[in-house]
């Protein structure tokens, strides 16, 4: 449980710098969180977020991927073990019509090294060609950019499942509102005997409402694209 205090910010000739009102929030959590909780926090939770994708804000399993954008994802466990390598980037092609094709093998390795999802699965959800054996990706243009104020996840319990995996029960504090809890999901996940981690499920229990989850920006549709870039591939 965190308790919330706000108030107003002060200062000689604030109102004819800023003609607004200032606001301070500070939070305490009053209940602990279980160490346990802490540490999956740190190594399942944290290295997603809630920034640049939508992992964590659609349901979504391995039986059905749903609204999953594998694009995002891409980009996050692609940028995890190539930091140095800025190819795929929004830098590169920022407010351009950048189109880049990605071998077969380098799109599915990192999107099969975090999630159990067969080909032909894959390339139903994302841009295929099959002749080339290419996906087609586009980064993130400034037109998909996102409010620079993200919320943070807190693992506030869990459960180990019979099968191995373990449900995390997860909540999103959001400062910047001043929310202590913005929404509720559930996050399963599965170790593997190598070490990596692959995410199995994530499901919304206590949805936000849209203005609260205003952050967000999901990536261009097909459609979008084209219209705004004149189909020019």
């Amino acid at each position: 449980m965190i308790w919330k205090f706000s108030g107003t910010l002060d200062f000689e000739g604030s109102y004819d710098v800023t003609r607004d009102t200032i606001m301070e929030y500070t939070a305490y959590r009053v209940l602990p969180l279980d160490e346990t909780c802490r540490e999956w926090n740190r190594k399942y939770i944290l290295p997603i977020g809630y920034e640049l994708n939508n992992m964590f804000l659609t349901d979504w399993s391995e039986e059905d991927f749903g609204a999953l954008d594998f694009y995002d994802a891409f980009d996050l466990f692609y940028r995890e073990n190539h930091m140095e390598n800025g190819e795929f980037t929004a830098g590169n092609a920022m407010g351009t019509s950048a189109v880049y094709l990605i071998s077969k093998e380098k799109f599915e390795s990192v999107i099969m090294s975090r999630f159990q999802i067969g080909s032909e699965v894959l390339q139903s959800k994302t841009v295929y060609h099959p002749e080339e054996k290419v996906y087609e990706y586009k980064p993130r243009g400034v037109e998909e950019a996102e409010y620079p104020e993200y919320p943070y996840p807190e693992v506030v319990g869990y459960v180990k499942n019979n099968d191995g995996t373990v449900t995390l029960k997860v909540q999103a504090v959001f400062p910047y509102k001043g929310l202590s809890k913005l929404y509720t999901h559930e996050v399963t996940v599965r170790d593997m005997e190598d070490g990596s981690i692959q995410y199995v499920a994530n499901r919304v229990t206590e949805p936000p409402n849209e203005a609260e989850a205003s952050w967000h920006v999901p990536r261009l549709t097909r459609t979008e694209w084209e219209k705004l870039y004149g189909g020019d591939e």
